[in-house]
């Protein structure tokens, strides 16, 4: 989930966000 978030955002922060929230998809976006 990492590696796709990393390739699409390039955002540490994202990451960060999957990290603790677990859900892998970050809907926060939409």
């Amino acid at each position: 989930n990492t590696v796709r978030y990393m390739s699409n955002k390039g955002s540490a922060t994202r990451i960060a966000v999957v990290a603790v929230s677990g859900d892998g998809e970050g809907n926060d976006e939409e």
